[in-house]
């Protein structure tokens, strides 16, 4: 699909919708749900309505150079616009992986599942994580669940923590956003040592 300028969330040459939504939000303890819808929260910056949800697939894209996408965020206090560009392949700690530009940064995918392996900022490594941090499990559909703990560091700051989240992909949903009409996986976040809700994509 053709670049439209000025019209804030785009459809992506990936092969997939660009991010429609990202919303922080704050939940008390809580299990976290196998299947299950944990939180209404409003949805901003598009609206969204429950669509059938079973039988739903989306397989993982094919990522080529020159691929790109570009979207708005949004979180509390903070929001922007970003254009991500596949713009080679490369080895990262040993992984082929696809490269990215957003901005001055440079990331890196796993080409197997697309998992965010590491970033490079200012001709360095600013970020590695270790097993790399799965964003989507292929296929998509509703009610799969997935997410391992993984060690993330950062050389330049000279800091590492373990990370431990776990992704519930909760339901489809019509999503209206600047760029049109989407029908949306609705993807919820955990934090798996306090059972939290930290987010929904």
């Amino acid at each position: 699909m053709r670049r439209q300028k000025g019209k804030g969330l785009f459809p992506s040459k990936y092969g997939y919708s660009a991010w429609a939504s990202l919303k922080f939000v704050a939940a008390g303890p809580r299990q976290i749900p196998s299947t299950q819808v944990a939180k209404k929260v409003e949805q901003q910056p598009g609206t969204a309505k429950p669509v059938s949800g079973p039988g739903v697939k989306a397989e993982k894209p094919e990522w080529k150079i020159g691929c790109w996408r570009e979207y708005r965020w949004k979180r509390p206090g903070r929001s922007g616009i970003y254009t991500e560009k596949v713009i080679r392949e490369d080895i990262f700690d040993g992984v082929p992986s696809y490269v990215t530009k957003k901005g001055r940064r440079q990331y890196f995918y796993t080409k197997d599942v697309l998992s965010d392996i590491g970033r490079i900022s200012r001709g360095k490594v600013d970020v590695k994580r270790t097993p790399p941090r799965q964003l989507l499990s292929w296929p998509l559909e509703v009610g799969k669940e997935w997410g391992k703990p993984y060690l993330l560091e950062r050389p330049t700051r000279e800091t590492s923590n373990t990370v431990d989240k776990r992704l519930v992909v909760a339901k489809v949903e019509e999503v209206k956003v600047p760029a049109g009409t989407f029908k949306t996986f609705k993807i919820e976040r955990y934090n798996s040592y306090s059972g939290d809700l930290t987010g929904e994509w």
